[in-house]
């Protein structure tokens, strides 16, 4: 079988991305054939998880996984996810992610298990249930996407947002009939910052987080929007307004004051 791993980065991400296809590739070992798929200097994750959908049908994928640069899969990651999907489900995947106060300090190491020693400083943000819990809220949705290109063909294709594409991702597989499911197959956030900000004139990470999830997302949703194309004021002032204005209407807090 063929994997097709799809990952987008960014310049200044490199040391990431060598220890993201190093995990994929070398410390974790399988039966199947894991085919990396890079795609640099896209504007938003979603375009980049699009054209790398794109090129795992070109080569001939079996699956696809969606994932990023700042990741590291954990032992025994694909065969969960591989049964969960021979099952007829999209498996949602257990991220766990540093502390602030971790990636503050010292960078974690590229060779080996980079979590061994800083287990404490680790905590999991994603499917806390038992694996076999069927997500039944925004909460529980494919983090890291992973389907059978059959499956794809009914889930594609992508927004173009970098915030709510793996929302979007558990959005259509429910509407195409599969169940989003927890399993027992674990990766590693990193977290890099390298290229939340400074990427649009003026945006903050926060802009764009707020802006794609609030103002994007339901358009694409309620079909107002066609999923290829990009919201009129994404990359614009007005945008980046649009943003703030529903954060201080809906949440009271001014963060580009801070």
């Amino acid at each position: 079988m063929k994997i097709a791993v799809v990952i987008p980065t960014v310049a200044g991400r490199e040391e990431d991305l060598y220890r993201c296809i190093h995990g994929y590739t070398e410390r974790h070992q399988t039966d199947h054939a894991v085919v990396p798929i890079v795609i640099p200097g896209c504007w938003s994750g979603g375009i980049a998880w699009q054209r790398g959908a794109e090129q795992a049908k070109e080569i001939g994928a079996d699956y696809l996984h969606l994932t990023n640069d700042d990741i590291v899969p954990g032992s025994g990651w694909l065969e969960p996810m591989i049964e969960s999907v021979e099952r007829g489900e999209v498996p949602v995947c257990i991220v766990v992610t540093a502390t602030k106060a971790v990636l503050d300090g010292e960078q974690m190491p590229l060779e080996g298990n980079p979590f061994s020693e800083h287990t404490s400083h680790f905590e999991g943000i994603e499917c806390v249930h038992p694996a076999g819990r069927v997500g039944e809220n925004d909460s529980e949705y494919p983090s890291l996407p992973f389907c059978s290109m059959e499956q794809w063909e009914r889930i594609g294709p992508m927004i173009p947002t970098q915030y709510g594409t793996d929302k979007w991702f558990g959005h259509r597989a429910k509407a195409a009939g599969f169940s989003n499911v927890c399993v027992d197959a674990p990766f590693y956030h990193y977290a890099a910052f390298v290229g939340r900000d400074g990427q649009i004139d003026g945006w903050l990470g926060q802009d764009r987080l707020v802006f794609d999830h609030n103002i994007a997302y339901p358009l694409y949703v309620n079909g107002e929007l066609e999923l290829d194309r990009l919201h009129s004021e994404a990359k614009t002032n007005d945008g980046r307004e649009a943003a703030r204005r529903w954060y201080l209407q809906n949440v009271g807090h001014t963060y580009w004051e801070d």
